[in-house]
């Protein structure tokens, strides 16, 4: 790994350690994980708005913990290239079907989309992320039915404040809470994500 990718992982690490300690979440950066040795990796293609294509080959993936409840924070990167994270968990109670919140609005479980606390978790979500290239976010959540009255909820994060940025914690701790509180309990089965991402890579470390 080249010097320049070095400082960029040691930089996003610092922002998310800050982030974390003010939320004071307990927290472990957990091995590294190189593109082919997990599942889940299919959305490796990403494209900024300067119009090129880069290939993520690494996640830099973190645990951390809202009480008793497990939180993985996964990093793609392309080289030195920081690319839209992604924080998954696990969380009570499920959508009636797989349930998506993109750019286009809510796709699903309508009643999701209309729970007050879920609209006001939702209040500035951030849809841009700025690194070394600036990213447009297709997709914002994605809510899946597991077995067992379970759920597995992913958010990417983009880019909050400006002169002093974070990447979505805070964002997805509110969420997290609001969208739990709003689905219902109930047996479901297994259901797929609507959009690519790592989510086998980010189950196997939620189980």
């Amino acid at each position: 790994m080249s010097r320049i990718a070095m400082r960029a992982e040691r930089q996003v690490e610092k922002i998310l350690y800050k982030e974390a300690s003010k939320l004071k979440l307990r927290s472990v950066k957990l091995a590294d994980c190189e593109i082919g040795e997990r599942n889940g990796v299919g959305h490796l293609i990403s494209t900024s708005l300067l119009g090129g294509r880069t290939t993520v080959d690494r996640l830099r993936t973190y645990r951390f913990h809202m009480g008793d409840r497990p939180v993985i924070y996964i990093c793609p990167f392309a080289g030195a290239l920081f690319h839209p994270p992604e924080i998954h968990a696990v969380v009570e109670g499920t959508p009636s079907r797989t349930t998506v919140f993109d750019g286009k609005g809510w796709h699903g479980d309508d009643s999701l989309q209309h729970n007050a606390e879920v609209r006001l978790a939702l209040k500035g979500f951030r849809w841009t992320l700025r690194s070394q290239a600036l990213f447009n976010l297709k997709w914002g959540l994605q809510i899946c039915p597991l077995d067992n009255n379970r759920s597995h909820l992913v958010m990417q994060a983009g880019t909050y404040g400006f002169w002093t940025p974070s990447f979505g914690l805070s964002k997805f701790v509110q969420v997290a809470k609001a969208v739990e509180g709003a689905l219902s309990p109930g047996a479901s089965e297994r259901a797929p994500f609507r959009y690519p991402c790592f989510s086998d890579h980010a189950l196997s470390l939620l189980q």
